[in-house]
């Protein structure tokens, strides 16, 4: 990544022989919205140092104009975004990662989100499943076995508020079982998930919207604990009520109207959740787009950066 000074030199040098092999004067430089990502500032720079202006692109809004820009979506055409990922920089200044928007490659308007827990210790909680597990019993009015963390809990310092689907997968899998506390890659918890779910169970844990089409996900994680339910089944009803609750909030936003509803972000490489999330929407009557040359996590976030600025210039 960018944080390693090799990393960086070797991406400056490669960016600075490019713009000088085609002769590039004058540009304009996209950027993440996130104020301490280092790809940021070295955009910031990039451009200060020429003259050029930055453009500041919410993470979640990349994702949704990859996707809208891999289907040939034009400028002003909208769409209902249903964007699930593990970590992005939110508008309001919180951790997004379930958001529902809605908009084109020329703005959005965020119209729903996952309930906001708190993220115990803040990055910390990314490699370490049972913080978000005890975050999102706490939030849910149930029991948990770490004392320790509710502290770290109460903190608003130490636990940044999360929207992130990715950290709800977290907790999901360390509550069933199927997680270590601690993992090696952020994607490790969710894979074991729905990697552990029954393809053949048609149940679901109920996860309730509210009229702010908030997703509450406390029915699920209630039903997580059940020990009377076989693990495959509780993974799969977790994903299905899931999918469920995307899907009624995606109709209730969009209130009868029929635009096409967006899949992007890291979390829609789970083919459990893409399945029946499709399934559900298209029957609903929406058309379902999601990406397919573009990769649905980070590698497409460029492309939509840049499709979204060179919208916005038009």
């Amino acid at each position: 990544g960018l944080g390693d000074p090799e990393a960086e030199r070797a991406w400056r040098i490669e960016l600075n022989g490019l713009l000088g092999r085609n002769s590039v004067t004058r540009a304009v430089v996209a950027a993440d919205l996130h104020p301490g990502y280092r790809s940021r500032a070295l955009a910031e720079d990039l451009a200060s140092g020429r003259g050029w202006p930055v453009f500041l692109v919410q993470h979640h809004f990349a994702h949704f104009c990859a996707v809208l820009l891999e289907h040939g979506m034009r400028p002003g055409e909208e769409a209902l975004g249903l964007i699930l990922d593990g970590t992005g920089y939110g508008t309001d200044g919180t951790v997004w990662g379930c958001e529902i928007l809605e908009g084109s490659l020329l703005g959005f308007h965020r119209k729903g989100h996952l309930r906001k827990v708190p993220m115990p210790g803040g990055s910390a909680a990314v490699m370490e499943p049972r913080r978000m597990a005890a975050a999102h019993l706490a939030a849910a009015g149930l029991g948990h076995d770490w004392p320790e963390l509710d502290p770290v809990i109460r903190s608003g310092s130490l636990s940044p508020m999360t929207s992130s689907a990715g950290r709800l997968f977290d907790a999901a899998a360390y509550i069933l079982g199927v997680s270590p506390a601690r993992v090696t890659s952020q994607a490790e918890a969710a894979a074991l998930l729905e990697s552990a779910a029954d393809p053949s169970e048609k149940g679901r844990f109920e996860m309730e919207v509210d009229g702010n089409c908030v997703i509450d996900p406390s029915g699920a994680l209630r039903g997580l604990l059940d020990g009377r339910i076989t693990v495959a089944a509780r993974a799969a009803m977790f994903h299905n009520g899931l999918a469920r609750a995307l899907t009624d909030a995606a109709v209730r936003v969009l209130g009868g109207r029929r635009l096409p509803v967006v899949l992007a972000g890291g979390c829609w490489v789970n083919a459990v959740l893409l399945c029946a999330v499709k399934e559900m929407l298209s029957e609903e009557g929406l058309d379902v787009l999601h990406g397919r040359d573009l990769p649905p996590g980070d590698g497409a976030v460029a492309a939509g950066q840049a499709a979204s600025v060179a919208a916005n210039m038009i």
